[in-house]
């Protein structure tokens, strides 16, 4: 039987957005393979764009912080359709500068 923190652990995984999820163990696994810390927050950077582009961020954000309701509309089987390593940025390409963001 698991422990007092397994418990809540789980509990507070299962509230969350399960593509969310699934895309950051992903990027987790695939940083342990990567030369350093930049290409990690390089790869860090790029899925935080894509998951915000994508709107489960913003529903997040709407569901926890304006309406309140804590009931995000999280779109059905969304993790089972992303396919993890495709949704993960290719970390051939660097992030652009803070100097040239505007």
């Amino acid at each position: 039987m698991p422990g007092e923190w397994a418990q809540k652990t789980a509990a507070a995984l299962a509230q969350k957005s399960p593509k969310s999820l699934k895309l950051t163990l992903a990027a987790i696994r695939q940083a342990r393979r990567l030369g350093s810390l930049e290409a990690a927050l390089n790869v860090e950077f790029r899925l935080t764009v894509r998951l915000f582009e994508d709107g489960e961020f913003l529903e997040g954000v709407r569901a926890l912080i304006v309406d309140k309701d804590r009931q995000p509309a999280m779109v059905a089987g969304a993790a089972r359709r992303c396919g993890g390593r495709s949704w993960l940025p290719p970390t051939s390409r660097r992030c652009p500068r803070a100097r040239s963001w505007g």
